[in-house]
């Protein structure tokens, strides 16, 4: 047994367990014949005692009571003529302890076995007896067990199929609330092609936890089905009896609700939300271990189906949308943890009706949670990645491998607390890039990190006008991050925040730039900045104007204090137009024009150098410029428009060749 809750139980459960492997060896030798001490023929009776030992195979719905302690009750189908295939009890109960209750299917069955079962409540406890189902090899057809009602049962319950023949299942489906309150199992023995499907439609509880086992052969498979139609809860671990064994599948509307760990001691292999014809609801509140997790949407509209982890996921998960149906998966634990160990992907090419969502589900300040793994791929994208603004809670988020989907969108929640980030740590592929906030306290913000070189590909906007931050941080040893899309072009930024060397492919528009003391930047189109400015922090910040074609420049651009920042203008194949005033608010310490290069200067310039190297040619269309030193190579050509009283201020000149 490998569920760790056997160990706390007490030693009649160890024992029932000893004695149940013992009485299996011989029921399963045996087969399709009636044993126990003083066997009891009930045909017409409603109601009976176990005795001694009893045998049921009728479809006459006998209840029985476990009157003698640690007897046998038998229910089973039978070749005699005629032929039983269908059996029938009443509710099952005991005043004894002990009793084992034993369903199996005859090797010689024609047609697939049905027996149905009232109710099971066996709980004296004390000495437990043990409940074994068992399909044994040969019986024709899919054998099913259904229990009716209630299923509470102090022993351990096994449920096997011997059936290496062929491909046939093992049903047992419990419709009551089911507790099982020994350590139970799922056996599909190595070389066993038969599987065994467990379905629960109402409360379960694996009071000791259940374990799955697959055949070798990967034919034989064991599964557990949750499928009310209503809100289901389920309790105790589930886990595979070795790693990567084991199923569990959800279906149906009502949302399913797990409270124990998942594969916690061994992986279970597959776990999978909603069917391609339907949609479900489930949420794993703790730990979960699987191989592959699979969210599934329907085929109507309506049909979306949702998985919610509440804590931390070590599995891939894959997002299938359906004809019309959605397939979201929630990250929303209120802990910092390390929220998925492996890949999100889809099989999708447009990445249509697939999101995946994180956020603090209980509020207040998010919570960091971390994806180790790729989200998406660049030809199979995930539809949407929603960071926070999710029933008005803020979410955080650190991705440290490629992410690629359609939209990311970044939102902060209801309070003050629940601002909203998301951290990546790679390349982000993206079609459209949004962040909303409420205001600059509230704030959303997309954070490019680590020491990675990574692009940022997409447009990137504010969920309105001066809305949300782009940062750059956290790069080393010369690797920088590049913006690939437009930023700002529907709605721009509230602030660029740059930290660290990042260039700009095409235009930026934000209510504030930040250039951060001794980092260089590169803007390769059109730069609009707001009332906030572009502030360089100190004399060795330094943004490059670098495109390869005409650039303007609106905006201040000035430094932090007294000259301080670098404006370099390196494009030798456009002509760049600055629009606003330069340095007005603070001095900047230099403006260099590189060979090559023409500028034009409609606004005041104040910098402490103007350095015109090689070629570089300048036109200063308006008055009150002021430059404490000029550098001008003989080659620089220097316009100042001699009209409207226009003046250029020149303390100090170098000329040379």
């Amino acid at each position: 047994m490998n569920n760790k809750a056997l160990n706390q139980q007490d030693a009649k459960s160890v024992d029932s367990t000893k004695d149940l492997k013992n009485k299996l060896t011989n029921y399963l030798t045996i087969g399709g014949i009636a044993l126990g001490t003083g066997f009891v023929g009930i045909n017409t009776a409603n109601a009976a005692n176990v005795g001694g030992g009893s045998t049921h195979d009728t479809f006459i719905a006998t209840a029985y009571v476990f009157d003698i302690g640690t007897k046998d009750l038998i229910v089973t189908t039978t070749n005699a003529d005629p032929q039983v295939t269908s059996v029938r009890t009443g509710a099952i109960t005991d005043t004894a302890t002990g009793g084992d209750l034993i369903i199996r299917s005859t090797a010689n069955d024609a047609v697939g076995a049905i027996f149905t079962l009232a109710s099971v409540t066996m709980n004296q406890g004390t000495t437990v007896g043990a409940n074994a189902i068992i399909d044994v090899d040969g019986a024709v057809g899919d054998t099913t067990v259904n229990f009716s009602g209630v299923y509470t049962h102090d022993g351990v319950l096994t449920i096997t199929t011997l059936e290496d023949t062929d491909s046939e299942t093992l049903a047992v489906n419990f419709i009551g609330n089911a507790t099982l309150i020994a350590a139970s199992n799922l056996v599909v023995s190595d070389t066993i092609t038969g599987s065994i499907n467990a379905k629960f439609s109402a409360t379960t509880i694996f009071t000791a936890g259940i374990d799955l086992k697959d055949s070798t052969n990967s034919v034989g498979k064991s599964t557990l089905t949750f499928d009310s139609a209503n809100a289901q809860a389920i309790g105790g671990v589930v886990n595979g009896q070795a790693d990567n064994m084991g199923a569990i599948a959800v279906v149906a509307a009502g949302k399913k609700t797990f409270a124990a760990a998942i594969g916690g001691t061994n992986d279970v292999k597959n776990i999978t939300v909603g069917t391609s014809a339907d949609d479900s609801t489930a949420l794993f509140a703790a730990a979960v271990n699987a191989q592959t997790i699979t969210v599934q949407g329907g085929n109507a509209a309506e049909e979306d189906s949702l998985l919610e982890f509440g804590a931390a996921v070590t599995g891939k998960v894959v997002l299938t949308a359906g004809t019309l149906g959605d397939a979201t998966v929630d990250f929303l634990d209120d802990n910092a943890i390390i929220a998925l160990t492996s890949t999100i992907t889809t099989g999708s090419t447009t990445g249509d009706k697939t999101s995946v969502r994180i956020y603090d589900a209980l509020g207040g300040t998010a919570a960091v949670q971390t994806f180790s793994a790729a989200i998406g791929t660049s030809t199979n994208r995930i539809g949407t990645l929603q960071i926070g603004g999710v029933s008005t809670d803020g979410g955080a988020a650190d991705f440290n491998a490629d992410v690629a989907v359609t939209n990311l969108n970044i939102a902060v929640g209801a309070e003050t607390s629940e601002l909203s980030v998301g951290v990546f740590g790679t390349n982000v592929n993206a079609t459209t890039i949004t962040l909303t906030e409420t205001n600059a306290i509230i704030s959303s913000t997309l954070t490019m990190d680590t020491s990675h070189v990574s692009t940022l590909s997409g447009t990137l906007n504010g969920g309105a006008a001066n809305t949300g931050t782009l940062s750059v941080t956290g790069a080393a040893s010369g690797a920088g991050k590049t913006v690939a899309g437009v930023v700002g072009g529907i709605n721009p930024l509230r602030m660029v925040d740059l930290n660290e060397l990042t260039t700009f492919s095409s235009d930026v528009s934000s209510l504030g730039l930040d250039l951060a003391a001794g980092k260089l930047s590169h803007v390769k189109g059109n730069l609009t900045i707001g009332a906030t400015n572009a502030v360089l922090r100190d004399a060795t910040s330094q943004l490059f104007i670098s495109g390869t074609g005409n650039q303007t420049i609106t905006g201040e651009l000035t430094g932090a204090g007294a000259e301080t920042g670098v404006v370099d203008v390196t494009n030798a194949t456009g002509i760049v137009t600055f629009a606003s005033a330069m340095g007005t608010t603070q001095e900047l310490k230099e403006v260099e024009l590189n060979a090559g290069s023409e500028s034009i200067f409609n606004s005041t310039v104040k910098t402490s150098i103007l350095d015109m190297a090689g070629t570089a040619k300048a036109t200063f269309t308006t008055k009150a410029s002021v430059v404490n030193k000029l550098i001008l190579a003989s080659t620089a050509t220097m316009i100042i428009e001699n009209h409207c009283n226009y003046r250029l201020v020149i303390y100090n000149w170098s000329h040379y060749s």
